[in-house]
């Protein structure tokens, strides 16, 4: 099997092996495997191709690199999306982690690895009023997205065609956040359910937009859903998720599969006390970022699922493979494999690979699955 038909064989049936995947590889791991910061996944990486206007050699270098850890790890699928457009405002480097744009600041945070706009006029209004009005009036306005927005799709489905290569191509539309809301919107959750259900709605609105544009350019696979549980469980109760959220999941969903898609949902932490409405309530065909650590175990899953679930993940990114030894990770890794059985099981970390992943642990992640299936 190809990598495209072993993910869609994975939703389906039983597929030859069970599936790579890995949403994302960050440094230093990426840079053990390229030799170099990933134009993908390297927020300062890429702020340097902005500053010199050089617009076309960041998408040709972030096509270059996906497809490349792709090839060298040996995934099944990549990840791909949209990209600023050719007529972006050129930055202008201020200090080591800063960047000036004509309304303010670019701001990275090593640290978290995370960015942030930080405007030069704060502007004094009451942000809660600005939210209820703009929910309140009229009907939502359906998003445009310029046709260069989606270069660096294209470049990688080029470059997969030049090099034989079928991948299968998953996006992420993580459009229901809980977890980063504010604090006035996290209340509305007793205050106005309502309003904050409208909210989630336009939410959905907007994600159905740009994913009809990526399944139209040959996304296989959307993931959807936002951060919504800690370890101890949900922020919300069962009841607040299935009045004020899961109408919107569920629309969303249906919409994704009536283009064709596959359909994964993405939370960390503990779902425990909501999983049925999670998965059997939203109308999806997967769960990724299967959160090992906050007790979310795959014998649990099949236990309560069967197999009308594809399971995404769920090796343990936050304490494993930070501070596990190479030998753990292999076991751990062949131990997963062994609990999805070879069938609706993708294997992927329960996260991404992120900045506190040691890279020799990757590596060994990598190598145990080759040697699990004699690769």
């Amino acid at each position: 099997m190809t990598g495209r038909e072993r993910i869609i064989e994975a939703f389906r049936g039983v597929p030859d092996r069970t599936p790579l995947f890995e949403r994302e590889v960050k440094s230093p791991s990426v840079r053990e495997i390229l030799g170099k910061p990933s134009a993908v996944d390297d927020f300062p990486y890429k702020m340097q191709f902005l500053e010199e206007g050089n617009w076309e050699g960041l998408m040709e270098e972030m096509a270059d690199d996906v497809i490349k850890v792709a090839e060298v790890c040996g995934f099944d699928m990549i990840r791909l999306g949209t990209n600023i457009p050719k007529d972006y405002e050129r930055p202008r480097r201020v200090g080591e982690y800063i960047w000036e744009l004509e309304n303010g600041y670019i701001k990275y945070l090593p640290e978290s690895d995370m960015d942030t706009f930080v405007p030069k006029i704060k502007v004094e209004n009451d942000e809660e009023e600005t939210m209820r009005k703009w929910l309140l009036k009229g009907e939502f306005q359906e998003p445009k997205f310029s046709d260069d927005q989606f270069e660096f799709f294209r470049r990688a489905k080029r470059k997969m065609k030049e090099k034989g290569l079928d991948l299968a191509i998953m996006c992420s539309l993580y459009t229901f956040p809980v977890a980063v809301l504010p604090n006035y919107m996290l209340e509305w959750f007793v205050r106005e359910p309502d309003l904050l259900a409208e909210y989630y709605r336009r939410q959905a609105l907007w994600a159905m937009a740009l994913g009809k544009r990526l399944i139209e350019e040959g996304a296989d696979v959307i993931g959807i859903g936002g951060d919504l549980a800690s370890d101890k469980g949900p922020l919300v109760s069962p009841a607040s998720y299935r009045r004020v959220l899961l109408p919107a999941v569920r629309m969303l969903s249906d919409y994704l599969h009536s283009l064709g898609a596959f359909v994964i949902h993405a939370s960390d932490g503990n779902l425990w006390p909501i999983i049925d409405d999670f998965l059997i309530g939203a109308g999806v065909d997967g769960y990724e970022e299967i959160d090992k650590a906050a007790g979310m175990e795959i014998p649990l899953l099949r236990e309560r699922f069967g197999d009308k679930i594809t399971l995404v993940g769920n090796v343990d990114c936050r304490w494993l493979l930070t501070l596990g030894t190479p030998s753990e990770v292999k076991e751990a890794v062949k131990k997963c494999l062994d609990e999805g059985g070879g069938k609706r099981h993708i294997l992927m970390t329960s996260n991404v690979i992120h900045r506190g992943v040691k890279p020799e642990n990757f590596l060994a992640y990598i190598e145990a699955y080759r040697e699990y299936y004699g690769l």
